[in-house]
């Protein structure tokens, strides 16, 4: 009978074993909830120390509220300027960048634990001289891996542990990208989609990155890239792997004027093996309100159907129906104090 008690709770044991190693892409049921979260990252900083510091990191809870205006709770990351911001549900930790711009060196990636009710704390800090001005991270939950795109050196660095940092962090991989700028990245299941920067932008694939762990790779170069023939500035990216809808922003300029675009690509998987890409739909148009729109979420929920976008120029965070298109005012919008450059969404 004892034999039989322990054989039981070894297998409990094991299959809570299996079931918290299963990986984050590998398991789209647990994003059906009811609650979600936005978080945003503003640019300001306070360069006299003799007044209080800018908070960077804002929560608005809900964002799918009919109301859309109140923020939730707002917080000092410790980053001299908010960059990128980007949440990992299985670590439930946000990370934030700096905008390392100001004459002040911040190389460090603020790794904040998120509350039972948002609230931020700080966790980890994850430094390293050559995180000059980090635009896009990812995190690969097999490996513990912090994946983080800078847009000076041109290479993606890999870190590890990154709940548990403080101060240095050694990069254990280097990906040092060869005649490609980009900007975001997002990671599914082992393949890395990056942001294409530049005229005719779109979109890099890397194809089964997280298996690659040597040190260093030399001229690393996407294994298909996808042409969005027109694109001008591509930034953010968001893909709904529930409802296979894959989300870039983009922005024109001409001379003192800009024009803000939203590109909506469904069925996305059967697509993105083509060499160029017409969008499903293109939420753009003097109604929208769209200027300079710097990063992109897309409500992942099997009954999600908002995207929320992060306009610069406009100062604003707005808010549309998936199924939007063309000139459309947005259903809601944020307009904030500080500059709004990314976006974090938290749907655990």
């Amino acid at each position: 009978m004892r034999f039989t008690s322990a054989l039981v709770l070894l297998v409990v044991i094991g299959l809570g074993f299996v079931t918290s190693c299963i990986r984050d892409d590998a398991e789209p049921a647990s994003q059906d909830v009811n609650n979600a979260r936005l978080y945003f990252s503003t640019l300001e900083y306070q360069t006299n120390t003799a007044v209080a510091a800018y908070n960077n990191a804002y929560l608005i809870s809900p964002p799918d509220s009919p109301s859309f205006e109140n923020i939730s709770l707002s917080f000092n990351s410790g980053a001299r300027g908010g960059s990128v911001i980007y949440f990992d549900r299985n670590l439930q930790m946000v990370f934030h960048s700096s905008q390392n711009n100001l004459g002040d060196l911040d190389t460090t990636i603020y790794g904040l634990s998120v509350g039972t009710t948002g609230v931020l704390s700080s966790k980890s800090k994850i430094g390293n001289r050559l995180f000059q001005s980090i635009k896009g991270m990812a995190y690969d939950l097999g490996e513990d891996r912090l994946y983080a795109y800078d847009n000076i050196s041109k290479a993606i660095y890999v870190t590890t542990a990154p709940r548990s940092k403080i101060n240095y962090a050694a990069i254990v991989t280097s990906f040092m990208l060869q005649n490609i700028s980009g900007w975001a990245l997002s990671l599914v299941g082992p393949d890395m989609f990056m942001t294409k920067t530049g005229a005719n932008g779109g979109i890099a694939i890397f194809e089964n990155i997280t298996s690659k762990t040597n040190a260093t790779y030399t001229a690393f170069t996407p294994d298909h890239t996808i042409t969005i023939d027109g694109s001008s500035n591509i930034r953010g990216i968001s893909y709904d792997t529930v409802k296979d809808v894959l989300v870039l922003t983009d922005y024109e300029l001409s001379g003192n004027e800009s024009i803000g675009k939203i590109y909506i690509f469904e069925n996305f998987k059967d697509s993105k093996d083509q060499s160029t890409l017409i969008p499903t739909r293109t939420i753009t148009g003097a109604a929208t309100g769209l200027l300079q729109p710097m990063d992109v979420a897309i409500d992942n929920r099997s009954t999600g159907k908002f995207i929320w976008v992060a306009d610069q120029r406009a100062k604003k965070i707005l808010r549309f129906n998936i199924s939007d298109n063309g000139n459309v005012e947005p259903g809601a919008a944020f307009n904030s104090t500080y500059t709004p450059v990314s976006l974090a969404l938290d749907t655990r």
